[in-house]
């Protein structure tokens, strides 16, 4: 029979436990410890005034039942630091009650009153399979603290005379992204989508492709790169649109896929060879 993620989540916390050592290191530093991953993201046709213009990306939060104001306030410090032309925030805010909303409005409030500590002016995210328990009420929350959700829209970024467009589309798991309308429908710009399930690439590539539209970059997370990553196993538990890609960079001709691991936890406080992640993206024109 096959196991669910949180039956497998909870037996891996048994099994963590009986060997006290990993154990104890997914509960803290696998948990705990941020990591910066930094890519140079190439493209062609950049606009000149966008060459070594930085996307921090954080995903996952889950303020929920685990408190995690400590880490994401430790992320935002370090985003900060880094002082990024952008941040883009795919996702999962919160982790969902099916049984009482008003905790899900009061999660996304103390989640969003972190994230607004953000000293980057652009500041969009895109919404998760948790988030769209109440995707209006959540999107209210969030942009009362002046972070703005791209739901399959988009709109341009102006710098110096030269525009590239950000993008951003609906959860893919209980949602339909209108990728007519959050594509721009030219290949004349530079677009960069937020999204939250990376399996959709496989549709957003597919698209593109009939529709002649681009997409430069894509940026995803929901998989906690695996949360407890155990080889070979954790592939078959991972979350539904969230089974291919798992975590880090894959390239499809001119489009970038990145899985960002996150940085809170469901069903289980424990991370095992998936640390929390801070993503620091520089675009450059490639020449």
């Amino acid at each position: 029979m096959a196991l669910t993620r949180r039956q497998f989540l909870a037996g891996g916390c048994i099994t963590l436990a009986a060997a006290a050592s990993p154990g104890l290191y997914a509960w803290g530093p696998g948990r705990l410890h941020l990591t910066v991953v930094r890519h140079d993201v190439y493209i062609p046709d950049l606009p000149p005034a966008f060459h070594n213009f930085t996307i921090a990306q954080l995903s996952d939060f889950h303020f929920g039942p685990f408190d995690e104001t400590s880490l994401v306030e430790h992320a935002v410090e370090i985003v900060n630091s880094l002082n990024p032309n952008l941040v883009a925030l795919t996702g999962d805010f919160i982790t969902a009650d099916h049984d009482d909303n008003t905790n899900n409005l009061k999660n996304a409030t103390d989640c969003s009153a972190v994230l607004s500590r953000l000293k980057c002016p652009l500041r969009y995210a895109s919404l998760g399979n948790h988030d769209v328990v109440d995707p209006e009420g959540i999107t209210a929350v969030l942009e009362a603290n002046d972070l703005y959700v791209l739901r399959d829209r988009f709109l341009p970024l102006d710098l110096r005379g030269d525009r590239i467009w950000l993008s951003g589309i609906s959860d893919s798991l209980f949602q339909h992204p209108n990728l007519n309308t959050a594509i721009p429908p030219s290949l004349q710009n530079p677009v960069i989508l937020l999204g939250h399930e990376p399996d959709f690439a496989d549709r957003l590539i597919k698209f593109c492709a009939g529709t002649r539209r681009r997409c430069d970059l894509f940026l995803t997370g929901h998989t906690h790169g695996g949360q407890i990553n155990v080889p070979i196993v954790t592939r078959y538990v991972l979350p539904r649109h969230g089974q291919k890609y798992i975590q880090g960079p894959f390239q499809f001709d001119s489009t970038l896929l990145y899985v960002n691991r996150g940085l809170g936890t469901i069903h289980l406080p424990l991370r095992f060879r998936a640390p929390p992640e801070i993503t620091f993206f520089t675009l450059k024109i490639l020449k």
